[in-house]
């Protein structure tokens, strides 16, 4: 199990979100964070589905001037925090934190991706 205070982020308040096709099969919206911050999972989850790379790098690709087209798309958040797994070259799992800055967030996830794929 991932643990924050190991990674600095006991204080941070956070919402998680784990889809496995377009299921939620986790939510978890810690006390002080609220539904506000699902539309902002819903989307961060859009942009990995619709540039099929992590948001932070759909990020860093639009500031390269790629998928300039999703800047205007309101259904997509490029910013990080949404962090796909790929199993056959096909995502079968899509992690996304909401809550703090969005870089911060990146650095969540995947280091909680990361550490959970260490285990297995």
């Amino acid at each position: 199990m991932f643990n924050c205070e190991k990674h600095g982020k006991q204080k941070e308040l956070i919402a998680i979100r784990i889809y496995m096709d377009d299921l939620v099969i986790f939510q978890y919206i810690m006390e002080g964070r609220d539904a506000g911050n699902i539309p902002w999972l819903e989307r961060k989850a859009n942009a990995v589905k619709k540039t099929g790379m992590s948001s932070i790098e759909a990020f860093y690709a639009t500031n390269e001037g790629k998928f300039l087209k999703l800047k205007d798309d309101p259904t997509v958040a490029l910013y990080g925090g949404g962090y796909s797994l790929y199993k056959d070259e096909k995502i079968i799992c899509i992690v996304g934190v909401s809550g703090m800055a969005h870089e911060d967030d990146a650095k969540l996830v995947e280091e909680a991706v990361k550490e959970y794929l260490e285990t297995k």
